[in-house]
């Protein structure tokens, strides 16, 4: 798994901010997420991974359990990024963020 995080990192260069907007740091380090869940057939693939942090993937794990529409549109987004091969923009995260708010 770290080889295709690796690879990620140096296609979309994350400049220390993951895909959901969360920094990056030594307690905090980047993660893959699987968009299809690998216990699902999700594969470990650039197209179905996500760089987020420990963190990150912690929380997007909750509202996978408890806000389940709202995960689904972060996966969504996550998929669209990936379909760009570059870095994350300024447009996406506040995507990101709006999706986020939506949480209560």
């Amino acid at each position: 798994m770290r080889e295709i995080l690796v690879e990620m990192l140096e296609i979309y260069k994350p400049n220390g901010i993951d895909w959901m907007d969360y920094r990056m740091t030594k307690k905090n380090p980047y993660t893959f997420h699987h968009i299809k869940e690998k216990r699902n057939g999700g594969r470990l693939t650039i197209s179905n991974g996500a760089i987020i942090t420990q963190n990150a993937h912690i929380y997007l794990n909750h509202l996978d359990a408890n806000y389940h529409k709202i995960y689904m549109e972060l996966n969504d987004m996550f998929k669209l990024l990936n379909m760009t091969m570059k870095p994350p923009t300024e447009d996406y995260y506040e995507e990101i963020n709006h999706i986020l708010r939506k949480v209560k």
